[in-house]
C-alpha cells in the first residue's frame, strides 16, 4: 500500500490501488480494528533510525500540525473545526518529529502522534486547569521521550540535536531536556528571569543590551504578512543560568543556557515589525562559529513545515482524504507522510548535493523510465545520471518548463512527475525480468 501511495501521492485511496481486489484490502487494511496502528507507525520509526547509521549527528525538528478534514458523510472520532461556527470540517492534530541529516536533508520521521481535541477544549493556557500531563503542551514531552526511545533502541550512537518552536518552551519540556541532558535549541516564548553577576535580571533586557559579535544580510522571502526583501540581522548571544518556572504547579528549574538574539536592524518596511529571534539552547557556544550554528540549527525547523505543506496540500493532499474515521485516516495519513519524506528528500537533495548518483535515492527503472517518457535525446537508457539530473526529468515529466531560469523543480511537480514514472518503472521492471 505504501509503494501504491508513493506511485500517485496525491490520489484517493481508490486511485493508488491497481485492481478490484486491492482497492478492497486496502479499505479492509484501514478500517480494520484489529490493525494496531502504532505498528504502522513503528516499521517507519525503525526504517529512519537505521538510516541514521551513519551519522554522527542528527538534528531532530518537532513541530505541532492542525489537519482539518471536509466532513462529508459524519466522519467519526475527530475534533472541532478552528472556526467553531464551522459544521463542514473536523480537525485532527498531530505531533511530527522530523530527523534530518548534518546537511539538511530530511532522512525520516522518528515518531508521530495525533489526537483530537474536545468540543469544549479552552485555546488559552490560563483558563486551562488541568494536571500538567493532561495539557495539549504534554504533547511536546511525549514526542521529545518517544523519540529518544526510538534513536536508543535502533542507533544510540547517534547524537540529537532537537529543535522547536515557542509552543516548546515550558517547564514540562525544559524538565525533560535537564533530566536527560538533551542538546535542544527552543524559540523563547515567555520574558524570563535570569541570574548574572550575583542578582536576578530579566532576560530581554538583558540579552538586548549585550553587543553585537555578529551581522549578516539574509533574503527574506515575501508573504501575506511581509515583504519580500534582503534584512539586516544583528546578533547577540549571553550563557546564564535562566529559570524556568511553572507558577500554576509552583516547581521551579534553573537551566544554564546560551540565549541568542537575532534581530533585523534598519530593513523593516512600514507598517511591519522587525524580525525578531529570541533562541534559547543548551548546547555551548565559545566562539562565534558556534553561535551560528545554534542559529542555524533554528534555521532548519523550516524543514518540518515544508514537510507538513508536502503532506497536507502539496504532493500528497492529505487534507482531501475522503475515509470515515480516526483510525484510517491515521493510517493513511502515516503512509502519506513517509512519502511525503521521501518527496521533500528528493527535492532538497537534488538542489544541495546535485552531483550525487541518482541510483543512491532511485531505482535504475525508475530512472530509466523518466528517461524514456520525457522523450529526451540528451540521455540514452541505462545512463548514469546525477541526482539533479534524474529529478529534473521526473519533474519535467510532471509538468516542469526543464530550463534552469525556471527554477529548481518543486514538490508539485516532483509528485506529478512520480505518479507516472513509478508505474512505468514497475512495468519496465517486470518486462527486464520476464525477459
Amino acid at each position: 500500500m505504501a509503494a501504491a501511495a508513493a506511485s500517485r501521492p496525491g490520489a484517493t485511496v481508490t486511485g493508488t490501488q491497481g485492481s478490484s481486489a486491492e482497492r478492497e484490502g486496502a479499505f479492509r487494511f484501514l478500517e480494520n480494528k484489529a490493525i494496531d496502528s502504532a505498528a504502522v507507525s513503528k516499521a517507519i520509526y525503525e526504517s529512519t533510525g537505521f538510516a541514521c547509521g551513519d551519522e554522527e549527528a542528527v538534528f531532530v525538528t518537532i513541530d505541532q500540525m492542525v489537519h482539518s478534514v471536509t466532513d462529508r458523510k459524519g466522519i467519526k472520532g475527530l475534533g472541532p473545526s478552528h472556526n467553531r461556527q464551522s459544521t463542514k470540517s473536523r480537525t485532527i492534530h498531530w505531533m511530527n518529529s522530523l530527523v534530518i541529516d548534518s546537511e539538511g536533508t530530511p532522512m525520516g520521521l522518528i515518531d508521530q502522534r495525533a489526537w483530537v481535541r474536545g468540543e469544549d477544549f479552552k485555546p488559552h493556557t490560563n483558563d486551562d486547569e488541568r494536571p500538567a500531563d493532561e495539557r495539549e503542551s504534554w504533547k511536546w514531552v511525549e514526542a521529545l521521550k518517544a523519540s529518544e526511545s526510538q534513536f536508543e533502541e535502533t542507533m544510540a550512537g547517534c547524537r540529537r540535536w532537537y529543535v522547536m518552536d515557542r509552543g516548546a518552551d515550558c517547564h514540562s519540556v525544559w524538565s525533560v531536556v535537564a533530566e536527560r541532558k538533551l542538546s535542544v535549541t527552543i524559540r523563547s516564548c515567555y520574558e524570563r528571569v535570569i541570574r548574572r553577576n550575583g542578582r536576578e535580571q530579566r532576560l530581554n533586557t538583558t540579552l538586548a543590551r549585550q553587543r553585537v559579535i555578529e551581522s549578516f544580510k539574509h533574503r527574506v522571502p515575501g508573504n501575506e504578512h511581509r515583504k519580500a526583501r534582503v534584512a539586516n540581522f544583528e546578533v547577540r548571544v549571553l550563557r546564564v543560568p535562566v529559570r524556568l518556572r511553572s507558577s500554576k504547579y509552583g516547581e521551579e528549574l534553573w537551566i544554564d543556557a546560551t540565549a541568542v538574539e537575532v534581530r533585523e536592524k534598519g530593513t523593516t518596511p512600514a507598517g511591519e515589525d522587525p524580525i525578531l529571534w529570541r533562541l534559547l539552547s543548551t548546547v555551548q557556544a565559545e566562539t562565534k562559529a558556534d553561535v551560528l550554528k545554534i542559529i542555524r540549527s533554528y534555521t532548519l525547523r523550516w524543514r518540518v513545515e515544508e514537510f507538513h505543506k508536502t503532506w497536507k496540500s502539496g504532493a500528497c493532499d492529505v487534507e482531501n482524504v475522503q475515509l470515515r474515521s480516526f483510525e484510517a485516516i491515521y493510517r493513511w495519513a502515516t503512509l502519506l507522510a513517509a512519502v511525503a519524506v521521501r518527496v521533500e528528500r528528493l527535492k532538497r537533495l537534488s538542489r544541495e548535493q546535485p552531483e550525487l548518483d541518482a541510483l543512491e535515492e532511485l531505482s535504475r527503472e525508475e530512472v530509466d523510465a523518466a528517461i524514456i517518457l520525457t522523450k529526451t535525446k540528451k540521455y540514452e537508457v541505462g545512463a548514469c545520471l546525477t541526482l539533479e539530473q534524474a529529478v529534473r526529468l521526473i519533474a519535467i515529466v510532471g509538468g516542469h518548463m526543464g530550463s534552469p531560469s525556471y527554477g529548481p523543480p518543486g514538490t508539485k511537480t516532483i509528485r506529478r512527475g512520480m505518479d507516472h514514472v513509478v508505474p512505468a518503472a514497475i512495468a519496465l521492471a517486470r518486462v527486464r525480468t520476464s525477459g
